[in-house]
């Protein structure tokens, strides 16, 4: 199931070899983050060299693309994290195989791609590209030859599951917004003093809304082991059972609820 980036702040933009693609990150003792934050490296993207200005230019990440560590971020996430960076002033903050030893190297050039960006045409608009001036001899030598050959970066993230083009986060909206439905026709149905059956206005009958109730609970029972829908099903089946034993003249209890995404914090 792929995961959902969002909030990234980048620390580190690496040079590193062809074999790096997928390898986890290893944080140093004492490194800043939030309590709980899981690391995140992604996969290695090919550099464009200009020996003339010993300038090398890649993509750090482009929205929308799972990646090998089964990860993904859209557009806006990707555009904030890029400023973050250059609000940081981690321009310095570039180094060779995520060995987080910054070298004599510096982010140049930062832009968000907008249509088919000439360095990089086959990459989706809304890409964070970089050029990268590299100052070091020995770090030169080694792009020049081919050793480090690509581009990835570094930091920490709110990783947050989400299912197949995005069907468990419509699904959370689906039962979200029939708890609301159940919600207000309970409201309707349980006026003090008349039956809920003959309430002028009121819509459908009880009846037919307990049985609307217990198809709706058939289907989040079918449902109840996806995580990111607990949850609503638990304050959906509140509702039902509230609403079967409701009574003419008693208002039963409300529940408040939210939707609120199943994520956690981690490293990119």
């Amino acid at each position: 199931m792929p995961v959902e980036l969002r909030d990234m702040k980048v620390d580190f933009i690496s040079l590193v070899s062809k074999g790096a693609n997928g390898k986890r990150i290893i944080w140093k003792a004492g490194d800043e983050r939030p309590e709980g934050a899981d690391a995140f490296e992604t996969p290695l993207r090919k550099l464009v060299k200009s020996d003339e200005k010993r300038v090398v230019y890649g993509i750090v990440y482009g929205p929308g693309q799972v990646d090998s560590q089964g990860e993904y971020a859209e557009k806006g996430e990707i555009e904030k994290a890029a400023y973050g960076f250059m609000k940081g002033l981690r321009l310095l903050n570039v180094d060779a195989q995520h060995d987080f030893d910054p070298k004599a190297a510096f982010v140049a050039e930062s832009w968000i791609t907008k249509g088919a960006d000439p360095l990089f045409p086959d990459e989706p608009e809304g890409s964070w590209a970089v050029g990268i001036r590299v100052e070091d001899e020995a770090l030169w030598a080694s792009v020049k030859k081919g050793e480090l050959a690509g581009l990835s970066m570094a930091g920490y993230a709110a990783k947050v599951r989400k299912g197949e083009d995005g069907v468990l986060a419509k699904m959370e909206q689906f039962f979200t917004s029939l708890l609301k439905a159940v919600e207000g026709a309970e409201a309707k149905n349980a006026q003090p003093g008349q039956p809920a059956e003959t309430k002028p206005g009121a819509g459908a009958p009880a009846g037919e809304a307990a049985a609307e109730a217990e198809a709706v609970a058939k289907i989040a029972k079918a449902l109840e082991g996806i995580p990111a829908l607990t949850e609503s099903i638990a304050k959906l089946d509140e509702r039902i059972k509230a609403l079967e034993t409701a009574t003419p003249g008693q208002m039963s209890k409300g529940v408040d609820g939210n939707g609120a995404d199943d994520g956690s914090y981690g490293f990119l």
